[in-house]
């Protein structure tokens, strides 16, 4: 909490769910005129269209406010969305992760360093490659309406991965390492979001980050955040962040009192990035490792055909050995279609207690 309060404004408001709706929109030229049918349906970089575009399809831009010092040196790249305070950390030219502090480490946000060799290896290469994105001049997010999540036991109807379960503020860290997938033939409409998040399995409030393959407003492996509470969300797109099929990804959402960092790496690119966001909607009832299919016009999107995915590590609560979900009460999910009576994933059980695959069976 004091982390955050530094440089975050204060008061809290709802950010951030899970796959936009889309229409028809407009593409405009240079001067602003319109030229020609823009399809908001369609997966596009958000970031990288016009203000017309943005607009048609129903997409809010946030404009970059400040940029604020940072104690260790850093800056803090400051937006307001929908009414709380998003922050972009950037470390300082110079910084070293392999050779910074814990404490370093964590005022940028960043995963912290493994006491075992077995995550050592992947954090090493991870940190060796790290480059900060460059923080763009604005944010932009994408309207959504939260599907309600239908489960019996070990069955969901759009959810698929393991998640550790508890009870309320028991998990402040969910952090996911995979293989991002490939695309075969699949259903019209259909898509696929990676993710690791805290909560929304047994509540109502979820936040979480990852990446996207066929969503509107996304680039194909764009990563992206949110934090979905009653009162509904924005899923947020963030700029430059995109993997690549086959490449390694992560995601980390953490728990700061007071709000979540958004720390987001694609080994692809070498680029990673920590978004920091002021909300109070927190349970920590679970931690959550999932592929999910959407929603679009009220309806839950058929699932996109990724084949499977290879989870490479669930870790719950910090990076280390005993750390991956299976330490812990946990609960494998299969995706089901219960109208139908057949499932769309099965997630595989668990290798060293945090390795698992998902299987891609059905589309809808």
């Amino acid at each position: 909490m004091q982390r955050f309060l530094r440089y975050a404004l204060a008061g809290f408001a709802l950010v951030a769910p899970l796959v936009a709706t889309a229409s028809l929109g407009a593409q405009a030229n240079a001067s602003g005129s319109v030229t020609q049918q823009f399809n908001c349906k369609a997966s596009f970089d958000a970031y990288a269209v016009s203000d017309a575009v943005r607009h048609a399809c129903g997409i809010s831009k946030h404009s970059l406010e400040r940029v604020i010092a940072l104690q260790g040196g850093g800056q803090g790249y400051e937006y307001s969305v929908d009414g709380a305070p998003a922050t972009i950390l950037v470390p300082p030219k110079g910084f070293n992760p392999l050779t910074a502090t814990a404490a370093q480490l964590d005022e940028y946000g960043l995963p912290s360093r493994p006491t075992d060799q077995s995550a050592l290896g992947p954090w090493l290469k991870m940190m060796s490659n790290y480059h900060p994105v460059t923080p763009p001049n604005f944010m932009v997010s994408i309207p959504d309406q939260r599907h309600p999540r239908v489960s019996a036991t070990y069955l969901a109807n759009n959810w698929s991965g393991w998640v550790a379960t508890g009870n309320n503020g028991n998990y402040t860290i969910a952090e996911g390492y995979w293989n991002e997938v490939s695309l075969g033939s699949s259903c019209t409409g259909s898509n696929e979001l990676t993710w690791a998040g805290l909560g929304g399995w047994t509540s109502s409030v979820l936040a979480q980050d990852g990446t996207a393959m066929n969503v509107s407003g996304l680039s194909q492996h764009q990563a992206w955040w949110e934090i979905v509470t009653p009162s509904g969300s924005n899923i947020n797109p963030i700029a430059g962040i995109v993997g690549a099929a086959g490449y390694g990804f992560v995601a980390l959402t953490k728990w700061i009192g007071g709000g979540y960092d958004f720390y987001v790496y694609s080994y692809s690119s070498g680029l990673g990035t920590t978004v920091q966001v002021g909300n109070s909607n927190y349970t920590g009832d679970t931690a959550d490792f999932i592929i999910e299919r959407g929603l679009h016009n009220n309806t839950l999107s058929p699932l996109s055909n990724f084949y499977y995915l290879n989870y490479l590590d669930a870790w719950v609560n910090g990076n280390g050995s005993g750390n991956g979900v299976g330490h812990y009460s946990n609960q494998n999910i299969n995706m089901y279609n219960f109208s139908k009576g057949y499932l769309l994933a099965n997630t595989s059980g668990l290798s060293n207690n945090t390795t698992f695959t998902i299987y891609y069976d059905n589309c809808q």
